[in-house]
């Protein structure tokens, strides 16, 4: 319960914060060019607070967060006064019109910039990319990568962190040929290209893991689960298990190392798992109830045991892989620009491969998916939340542009056409439009919300 309360408090913050930048770069031009504005509204509904400024603008807070909006006065949706021609929406010059429309997309970019500025002045907690275990039966084994390779480039680009490699991978969902990486083994000097074919590269549509699909993970010391140390009345010792006895399995689920096997244990808070241990060279299993604590804001398991320290070999190697990407002011900006356009490329790559069908529409994500990326990403820290904003930010400004009456790329599109043509589309194709826009927004927000169900 505390996680779903987390999750929809994040969510909340985050889609407010987004829903007033883009309203307001909508309300901002439209002040600007003269247009008088009745309503500013985050969210939808029945109104939970509003103030009405000296100008006769109400700003207002409503009770559903999903949106928000600007109201201007505009002859098409009410009488306006003679002398209140000149301030109406529909009576401004077609560029201001475009202008104003274009506003809110175009905040919600130079606000991703802004937030990935801040986040490079911060600094973001990166790891290098040295690879953990390649399965033998995985792509990249079978193209060459091995256990604590470094990648240096994905497909000729250059890659410093985790992040970077995912990116560039998304880069290829849905397509085949294949993905070259240029890596350096252990304790070698030499580069070398690898080619990862695609042909066989499936995603599982309802947790797709971009870098496990191919084989790839991050290094993590490979200690054995073994346990050094029973906690006295904790989860391990009531269940029985010793000090030295070593995990084999949990669940018929492989452990091989002590991560694979604590993670399974932390995603199984409260629940009873069959163990299979080893003991003095004899195997048994023994059923373990596995308790809980709160660990920021979530619920995970707890088995109230202690793993053998870490060599100086694998310490060092931990502290070699953790770097700050960290920046100056200006250094910070450049690259959150620069960030902020590979997001949007990415953003865009994506959504035209949905159209073409290289990848599947049951990788959309709702609602509920946003909100528990949005608790996920607040847990981490404020520096991710950061990333989080200026993900989601970026996406926002792609799909308020798309050419579909109800957004503002629908509306762009008929002032373009009035551009060119010299007159407006006539009201009822315009209304024929915005009802087919709606039932697009609507259908796609049920289909989205059905994909986030079929996840859970």
């Amino acid at each position: 319960m505390t996680e779903i309360l987390w999750n929809i408090g994040s969510f909340v913050l985050a889609l407010g914060i987004l829903v007033t930048i883009h309203e307001y770069g909508h309300f901002w031009v439209a002040r600007k060019v003269g247009v008088k504005v009745l309503k500013f509204s985050v969210g939808f509904g029945k109104s939970i607070w509003s103030h009405r400024s000296k100008s006769g603008t109400e700003y207002t807070v409503a009770a559903i967060p999903l949106g928000g909006y600007v109201k201007m006065l505009d002859e098409r949706e009410g009488n306006v006064a003679s002398e209140d021609r000149a301030v109406a929406f529909n009576t401004q010059p077609v560029l201001s019109r475009i202008a104003i429309v274009i506003a809110g997309p175009a905040a919600n970019f130079l606000f991703a910039i802004l937030v990935y500025c801040w986040m490079y002045i911060l600094g973001v907690p990166a790891l290098k990319p040295f690879t953990g275990v390649v399965p033998e039966t995985s792509i990249a084994y079978e193209a060459g990568i091995r256990d604590g390779d470094q990648i240096l480039s994905v497909d000729g680009r250059e890659v410093g962190s985790w992040q970077d490699v995912n990116h560039a991978i998304a880069r290829r969902m849905g397509e085949t040929g294949a993905i070259t990486l240029q890596v350096q083994h252990q304790n070698e000097s030499l580069k070398r290209d690898y080619s990862l074919s695609l042909a066989n590269w499936t995603l599982d549509d309802k947790k797709p893991d971009l870098l496990g699909t191919l084989g790839l993970s991050p290094w993590t010391p490979n200690e054995d689960p073994i346990l050094a140390e029973v906690t006295p009345g904790g989860a391990a010792e009531i269940a029985g298990l010793l000090a030295e006895d070593k995990i084999i399995s949990i669940n018929a689920e492989q452990t091989k190392t002590w991560n694979q096997m604590a993670t399974i244990v932390r995603r199984n808070a409260n629940n009873r798992l069959a163990f299979v241990i080893e003991r003095s060279g004899v195997k048994q299993a023994i059923e373990v109830q596995v308790g809980s604590q709160e660990e920021n804001g979530h619920t995970v398991g707890l088995l109230g045991v202690k793993a053998h320290g870490l060599t100086d070999d694998e310490i060092q190697h931990i502290n070699n892989m953790r770097y700050r990407q960290e920046y100056p002011l200006f250094q910070a900006l450049s690259k959150g620009v620069d960030k902020t356009w590979e997001i949007t490329l990415l953003s865009f790559r994506l959504l035209g491969k949905l159209f073409t069908g290289e990848v599947s529409p049951n990788n959309l994500s709702g609602p509920i998916s946003i909100a528990q990326g949005a608790g996920a990403y607040a847990s981490f820290g404020f520096v991710f939340f950061l990333s989080f904003l200026g993900m989601i930010s970026v996406n926002l400004g792609i799909i308020n542009i798309l050419p579909i009456p109800v957004l503002d790329g629908g509306h762009l599109m008929y002032y373009l056409i009035e551009l060119i043509r010299g007159k407006p589309l006539s009201e009822s194709v315009q209304e024929i439009g915005l009802r087919v826009g709606l039932l697009m927004v609507l259908s796609l927000m049920v289909f989205s919300i059905f994909n986030d169900i079929s996840r859970l």
